[in-house]
């Protein structure tokens, strides 16, 4: 588990960095019980932790503000998380108790 905090400074980070992101929100098992993501490509514009905000899209114009109040997280790296297995570098999950789930999971860096 993050705490509210950890999860917003990672946020931050992320808008900071200008990291890349792909933010799942469908979910879905193929008949053989493996999982399957839908996402989008996205940055973190802004973040507000007083709201419980964050802004998430390709640019200001077609970002969704999307609310995190009420959300647990949990942080994974490709150590921990079968859901990150070696196509991302992290992933920050956010659940709420009624069962819906987002997670960010950031793009791995390409080699320079």
């Amino acid at each position: 588990m993050a705490s509210w905090d950890d999860a917003f400074l990672i946020f931050s980070k992320w808008r900071d960095e200008r990291t890349l992101l792909t933010v799942f929100r469908e979910f879905s098992q193929t008949e053989h019980g493996e999982m399957t993501l839908s996402g989008s490509t996205a940055f973190i514009l802004d973040v507000n932790a007083m709201d419980g905000t964050v802004l998430a899209g390709l640019d200001r114009e077609t970002a969704e503000d999307i609310s995190l109040l009420g959300a647990e997280f949990e942080y994974s790296d490709p150590r921990s998380s079968p859901l990150v297995d070696g196509q991302w570098e992290c992933s920050l999950e956010a659940r709420w108790p009624g069962g819906e789930m987002i997670l960010f999971a950031e793009k791995p860096s390409l080699p320079e």
